[in-house]
């Protein structure tokens, strides 16, 4: 319980119990002795999957899934510059909090996969692969695969269908 809620992260939101709406802040061990740590809750939307990696106790990525129906709060240790650089569908940067005792950026995200990696002074935030927003396609497992302007040869039938995931997997 204390790696999920304290090293993932994962919390449900006391105003809003159930999971509906989550609370995720990862907290990374400033010591440096972990340099990872890998997360997830099944709650009754879905998988709840919140992962980090670290260099010298400073966070460098970070991999968060949030289930359908569901929306969280994210706290990240980044600075406020690097948050408002951030512009990711689904993802909206509230301003900086004081959250366990640390200054944190903090965002609201909506149901999704999102991948952040902070370099430096950087933050970098994109949709992770197999997740769609609003305006995008699916993400391709292998970047350099492109979307086919050509339609297919063979016709869909309903066993081909793809099925109902709620984690977007």
């Amino acid at each position: 319980e204390w790696m999920y809620e304290y090293m993932s992260g994962i919390n449900a939101d006391e105003d809003n119990p159930g999971f509906q709406s989550i609370i995720l802040q990862p907290t990374v061990d400033e010591s440096g002795r972990i340099t990872y740590a890998n997360g997830s809750y099944d709650s009754v939307y879905g998988n709840i999957v919140s992962n980090w990696t670290a260099n010298d106790g400073t966070m460098s990525s970070y991999h968060a899934e949030i289930p359908a129906n569901t929306s969280a709060t994210l706290y990240l240790p980044v600075t406020e510059e690097m948050a408002k650089s951030i512009n990711v569908e689904g993802i909206a940067f509230t301003g900086m909090e004081e959250n366990n005792g640390e200054t944190v950026a903090a965002f609201t995200v909506q149901a999704g996969g999102y991948d952040f990696t902070i370099d430096g002074d950087k933050l970098n935030v994109s949709v992770a692969d197999g997740y769609v927003t609003n305006n995008t396609e699916p993400t391709p497992s292998n970047p350099s695969e492109e979307p086919s302007e050509t339609p297919s040869e063979t016709p869909s039938t309903p066993s081909e269908e793809p099925s109902s995931n709620p984690s977007g997997n």
